[in-house]
C-alpha cells in the first residue's frame, strides 16, 4: 500500500543494504536483501508492468544474486538466477529495440555459458556463449571493445575448463570455440 515514490525509496535502501552486506562478506544477509528487493519489484511490476527501468533493475538483482550464489558454490541456484535474469531481459528486448539490451545481456550469457561448461553441461554452455557473441555482433554499429574483450576472456576460460574436464578435449568443441573467436575477430576489424 506504499506509494510508488516510497516503493522506489525502499527498493533503493534494500539495494544499498545488499551491496553493503556483499562488501562485508555477509553473503546470506545480502541474498536476503536481494530476495526482499525482488519481492518489492514484483509488487511494483503488478502496478506498472511497462516500467522498463524497474525490469532492468530486476534483471540486475537476479544477476547479482547469481554472482553471489556462484561465489558460495551454489552453482545450480546460480544457473537458475542467471536464466531468470536473461528471461526478464529477453522479454523486454522483444518488446523494444532488439539491440537495446545487448550490453546487459551479453555478460550474463557469457557468465552462464562458462558456469554451464564448468558443471559439465558443455553443449548448453557453448550455446549460451554463442548467443552472447551473436548479441555482441547485433549491438549498435559502434564497437564495444570492452564487451568484445569479455567475449575473448570467456572463450579462453572455457577452453581451460574444457581442457581440465576432458584432457585433450573434443576437437568439435574447440572448432565451435574457434568459430566464436573468428566472429569476435571480425568485429574488431574495421
Amino acid at each position: 500500500h506504499m506509494t510508488e515514490y516510497y516503493q522506489a525509496r525502499v527498493a533503493l535502501v534494500l539495494s544499498r543494504m545488499a551491496h553493503l552486506f556483499v562488501s562485508l562478506d555477509r553473503k546470506e544477509d545480502a541474498l536476503q536483501s536481494y530476495a526482499s528487493l525482488l519481492q518489492m519489484y514484483g509488487e511494483i511490476s503488478k502496478l506498472t508492468p511497462e516500467n522498463e527501468e524497474m525490469m532492468v533493475e530486476k534483471a540486475f538483482v537476479l544477476s547479482s544474486m547469481a554472482d553471489l550464489l556462484e561465489e558460495m558454490h551454489k552453482e545450480n541456484e546460480a544457473i537458475t538466477k542467471y536464466e531468470e535474469s536473461l528471461d526478464v531481459l529477453k522479454e523486454m528486448q522483444f518488446l523494444k529495440e532488439p539491440s537495446k539490451y545487448s550490453s546487459i545481456i551479453v555478460p550474463i550469457q557469457l557468465k552462464l555459458g562458462k558456469l554451464l561448461v564448468s558443471q559439465g553441461r558443455v553443449m548448453e554452455g557453448l550455446t549460451k556463449l554463442e548467443e552472447g557473441i551473436e548479441a555482441i555482433s547485433l549491438s549498435s554499429g559502434q564497437k564495444d571493445v570492452q564487451t568484445i574483450d569479455k567475449g575473448y576472456s570467456s572463450l579462453m576460460q572455457t577452453c581451460e575448463q574444457l581442457f581440465e574436464i576432458s584432457g585433450n578435449g573434443n576437437p568439435e568443441l574447440y572448432e565451435r570455440l574457434l568459430e566464436m573467436h573468428n566472429k569476435l575477430s571480425e568485429l574488431m576489424i574495421t
